[in-house]
């Protein structure tokens, strides 16, 4: 069945007291993503994400250069507390979108926000397996408030965007318990220190099992690291994931301990 990779942190959430108590949870951290069935609806670029602009990768400053201009465009019904959406205030030039499954890709381009018939296709043929890779090349917009002047050069982006299945797997009692179950059983015996230096991947298959994990990161005392496989080995059955027409999929995790002092 086909899988999803997705990076759940379990990040330092307070420190308590002169003792100080580590208390963790998870935050539903994770990349930019898009949900299978809503691959086929796409017809603007921006839609592939909801947070597109702001997750967009760009030299240093660009970003920032653009939620200044829109803040500063009020009369196109722009503020600073709406989403970010930069498209008026871009001239576009052009788009590749790389699909990449199984370590094989595929690249489509065009030269317009609105998706060509080619990316369209190329998008619906994604699949659990897939992350999509998208490069933009586009100009600032001179505006009434630019000096005379004023001539953008050509800027870049770049966003990777997971493909997610349309209901995740879930632990029984959502992320708190998940959190919970990972603070009694290991953050607590090891202590968030030594908790810190482990990164792990785990897979929930089909039936809601927990299978293939495995260390990413490791602890140099041992004893933490066969603590922590055997705690992720007995954790109860999750409810498994599934697309839109209930096909159950299996879904791979990350979870990374950060935190101590």
């Amino acid at each position: 069945m086909k899988k999803l990779q997705i990076s759940l942190m379990v990040l330092l959430f307070s420190i308590i007291g002169k003792a100080q108590e580590f208390k963790f949870e998870f935050t539903g951290g994770k990349n930019p993503s898009i949900k299978f069935g809503k691959l086929n609806d796409v017809k603007f670029l921006h839609e592939i994400s909801p947070d597109f602009w702001k997750n967009m990768m760009m030299p240093g400053g660009v970003n920032e250069e653009l939620r200044q201009r829109k803040s500063y465009d009020y009369t196109s019904g722009f503020n600073t507390y709406e989403k970010e959406n930069y498209t008026n205030l871009i001239d576009f030039i052009s788009s590749e979108i790389t699909v990449i499954s199984n370590q094989k890709s595929s690249s489509m381009q065009n030269t317009s926000l609105l998706l060509s018939p080619q990316q369209k296709l190329l998008l619906s043929n994604a699949d659990l397996n897939s992350d999509i890779n998208i490069k933009i090349k586009f100009k600032i917009k001179k505006q009434p408030y630019d000096s005379p002047e004023f001539v953008s050069k050509i800027k870049t982006g770049e966003i990777n965007i997971a493909v997610i299945p349309d209901q995740e797997a879930e632990f029984p009692g959502g992320y708190k318990q998940a959190t919970a179950y990972l603070t009694n059983n290991f953050i607590n015996p090891v202590g968030a220190k030594n908790a810190a230096a482990i990164n792990a991947k785990f897979t929930i298959n089909e039936v809601g099992q927990i299978v293939n994990v495995q260390l990413m990161y490791q602890a140099k005392d041992n004893k933490i690291n066969l603590l922590i496989l055997d705690v992720l080995k007995k954790m109860p059955k999750w409810k498994p994931a599934m697309i839109l027409n209930g096909t159950r999929v299996s879904q791979d995790f990350y979870v990374a301990f950060g935190g101590g002092c």
